[in-house]
């Protein structure tokens, strides 16, 4: 008998304490790393997106911010956070008030923050002015913790002795990119002369001011020449007298996982089962010789039947219908073609019965023709038998290998298919207004295509799959039985997956296609797929196309919202999605990611890879036969301009001498301890629970690290924070030494050193043993209930 998924569930793995790391410390966040970098030396922030630009530089000056605090009198010091331009001074100004109780001033030539009659200089949470003499920058900069100008502005002060470099004690330069850049007359810019002036101060009693760039300028869309890269970071670095930190624009680095890569030639099957591959080519050319017919007539007649219409196109819509009928065709297949191409026939149907318009009514008339000739040919020539391969035969050599793609993350479940002649179908025609509500381009044909309504959705007279029988995914039971499937099992293995394309249409379609496949193999039952499109999320329907537009863009909203929600908690898993969801949306870790077309730059690339971050996960570009040589030279261009960002050329000096320390830590954390050629010597006793007992519970070195980032995951704390412990190294007479510590809020408030050891993993399992029995002696004596559950996983390892 089957029950109710929800019952007895376990949370989602979008919930969960899921992806621990087992060999290595759990990572702090990305921003917790670069932060950390920032306070130690001089850096450069290469960041992904300016609004992270702002945040970091007011954490640097947050954390550093003792010494701004006195006044100049008392021995403070100042921040200066300089910018290019004053309208970027301005705004930077005007958002730092909101995070800080620092008081900022803002030196621009325009104030609409100018001081009233008998007010001090710098008086108040912000103040704007620009000074102009000595007396009026000493009362600003001494009334003010942060101050913000432009860099011309500061380095005119300089040089003007209105202001000295001893007074500061951290200069924060915006859009550190520019600092390469040459100003007119062929003159350095003016961050480069400030870092020369700073370069050339006099240490004698005094500290130079400390340097902090911050810049989202580098590997952007345009970077297509590793060399240049490497050259633009190097200037940088020598103009800005800071080191470049350009990992974290690596997303597989920043979230510390490395998906197994793979580029799949998808050429033509050399199996032809039963001949119909050569039958599903010359199907594939007679629709498409229907299509390419009618597309040409509209074509050739477009401006004898703009002038019959006063002016609109009335063959716009039907190109657009045609267009996406073809491109669907060659992506996707005779089956997605004939599939979509009915639910388009539904759509221009409704909006042929509100069309007033005769001649826009008769074109919209003629390309529903065209589509149920369409759909006849195609249904004439399919007929395979009950075999997914011939059903298959009907897709494209893309299809099939996303569907092999798909196959090896089958559960260990003995699933059957049975036949249902139900009414159940996963489809109504209003997701049909997913392929045409507001898009990136506010065009007619968008406005005209969205013409379905949510009541209509039951209306399953001229559904495509309304005469088709249902097929319905069961497991046998313990007792014989069978039982429907209406879950997902819970093993880390499991199937979460995005397949990106570039075309929404293309989205719909291919979600239409694997759910298609699914109902045909048994193998298959366990994918629940859904697409999303991009439409309304991020706000993107606006109040500019009327009061029905902003009623389809509420419903795609809702639409793609809900879509979300399932796949956060894994109702679905498996999401068709178009470039929108490469970044900025919070979605689940996911094992598989999969590009159905290639990405278009580096950008893309690393943001689509960046979403492969559960362990062990797999990234998977798809190419057509006469695109793989040409994307092969570009996919060496992206893993150029990687080994760039990652510093991998700086790093070859460093490696080679810990080859020859006889330090040969693999750079792969994960890997598993077992392949260390681990000496007697090396190995530490495991901690026993109950030492008198030879089966007393016991943790081992090798499993020590994962039952610290275990007990570090249960602490309490909110859904924004993540904490992790922190572990450092130092080397001592050519041994290594751990020290670690763990979150603010767990028991033990020191940090712990380990014992020497000849490499830095022992080390690491080390310093993780010793914390393991003294957190275990604390929850004995219960100092923290917290140090329970580690005692439970504890037991739990023997």
């Amino acid at each position: 008998m089957a029950t109710n998924s929800s019952v007895g569930r376990k949370g989602s793995r979008y919930h969960r304490f899921d992806n621990i790391p087992t060999k290595t410390f759990t990572p702090m966040t990305y921003q917790i790393q670069l932060l950390d970098a920032a306070l130690q030396k001089n850096t450069l922030l290469c960041l992904g997106c300016a609004s992270s630009k702002i945040f970091l530089a007011l954490m640097v000056a947050k954390e550093m911010s003792s010494a701004i605090r006195p006044s100049l009198k008392d021995g403070g010091k100042r921040t200066f956070y300089l910018t290019d331009s004053e309208e970027e001074a301005e705004a930077v100004s005007s958002t730092l008030p909101h995070h800080t109780d620092l008081k900022i001033g803002c030196c621009i030539s325009t104030s609409s923050h100018a001081p009233q009659e008998g007010e001090d200089i710098g008086q108040g949470q912000e103040s704007s002015l620009p000074p102009t003499d000595l007396s009026t920058w000493q009362q600003f900069v001494e009334n003010n913790n942060i101050v913000v100008c432009t860099g011309a502005k500061f380095l005119a002060a300089l040089k003007d002795n209105l202001v000295q470099l001893n007074d500061a004690n951290l200069l924060i330069f915006d859009d550190c990119h520019r600092a390469v850049e040459r100003e007119e007359c062929d003159k350095p810019h003016p961050y480069a002369d400030i870092v020369s002036l700073v370069k050339q101060m006099d240490t004698a009693g005094h500290v130079k001011p400390h340097i902090l760039g911050v810049t989202a300028a580098i590997a952007g869309t345009d970077c297509s020449d590793p060399e240049q890269l490497r050259a633009t970071i190097s200037a940088m670095e020598c103009a800005m007298h800071a080191q470049a930190q350009t990992s974290m624009l690596i997303l597989t680095e920043r979230f510390g996982c490395r998906p197994h890569q793979q580029v799949v030639c998808c050429d033509l099957d050399d199996v032809d089962p039963g001949g119909i591959s050569e039958k599903q080519a010359e199907l594939q050319q007679a629709l498409e010789g229907i299509l390419l017919r009618d597309y040409h007539f509209f074509l050739d007649c477009q401006e004898q039947l703009i002038k019959q219409a006063g002016g609109k196109d009335p063959g716009e819509t039907p190109r657009q219908v045609l267009e996406q009928c073809l491109t669907i065709l060659s992506v996707l297949g005779p089956w997605c073609c004939s599939s979509v191409g009915e639910y388009f026939h539904m759509q221009l149907e409704k909006i042929a019965k509100l069309e007033r318009c005769d001649i826009h009514k008769r074109c919209l008339r003629c390309v529903m023709t065209t589509l149920r000739v369409l759909a006849r040919t195609f249904e004439r020539d399919f007929d395979p038998e009950y075999f997914v391969d011939q059903f298959l035969a009907y897709t494209t050599p893309k299809v099939r290998a996303l569907v092999n793609s798909l196959r090896k993350f089958k559960p260990e479940v003995d699933f059957i298919i049975i036949s249902n002649s139900s009414d159940e179908n996963g489809g109504d025609d209003g997701e049909l207004s997913d392929l045409s509500d507001e898009g990136d381009e506010d065009e007619e044909d968008d406005d005209s295509m969205s013409g379905s309504d949510e009541e209509d959705g039951h209306d399953k007279r001229g559904s495509p799959s309304s005469s088709k029988p249902v097929h319905i995914a069961v497991k046998r039971t313990a007792d014989g039985g069978m039982e429907r499937v209406t879950g997902f099992f819970e093993e880390e293995k499991n199937l979460c997956g995005i397949v990106f394309v570039q075309n929404r249409y293309i989205a719909f379609g291919l979600s239409k296609v694997i759910e298609e496949v699914c109902s045909w193999d048994e193998d298959l039952c366990f994918v629940k797929s859904c697409h999303i499109t991009g439409q309304g999320l991020r706000g993107s329907g606006s109040a500019a196309g009327g009061t029905g537009k902003q009623h389809r863009s509420s419903r795609a909203c809702k639409r793609q919202e809900e879509a979300l929600r399932k796949f956060r908690t894994q109702e679905v898993n498996l999401v068709i999605a178009t470039p929108e969801l490469e970044e900025g949306i919070d979605i689940p870790k996911c094992n598989l990611v999969v590009r159905f077309d290639p990405p278009k730059d580096y950008r893309s690339y690393t943001l689509s890879k960046g979403r492969a971050r559960a362990r062990d996960a797999s990234y998977i570009i798809l190419l057509d036969e006469d695109s793989y040589e040409g994307f092969q030279t570009r996919l060496e261009i992206f893993k150029g301009i990687e080994q760039v960002l990652l510093g991998d050329v700086k790093m070859e000096p460093l490696l080679k001498k810990r080859e020859e320390d006889g330090d040969t830590e693999d750079s792969d954390e994960e890997e598993s301890c077992d392949s260390e050629d681990l000496e007697v010597h090396d190995v530490l006793p495991a901690y026993k629970t109950m030492p008198f007992s030879p089966k007393s519970p016991h943790v081992t070195m090798q499993g020590a690290i994962a039952l610290v980032n275990r007990y570090c995951a249960r602490l309490p704390s909110d859904a924004f924070t993540h904490l992790t412990p922190h572990c450092r190294l130092e080397r001592r007479d050519g041994q290594y030494v751990a020290f670690l510590r763990l979150p603010i809020n767990s028991p033990l408030k020191q940090e712990l050193q380990g014992p020497a050891m000849r490499t830095k993993k022992l080390a690491k399992m080390a310093v993780a043993l010793k914390m393991c029995e003294i957190l275990h002696e604390k929850g004995k004596h219960k100092v923290s209930c917290n140090s329970s559950d580690l005692f439970e996983e504890i037991m739990k390892c023997t």
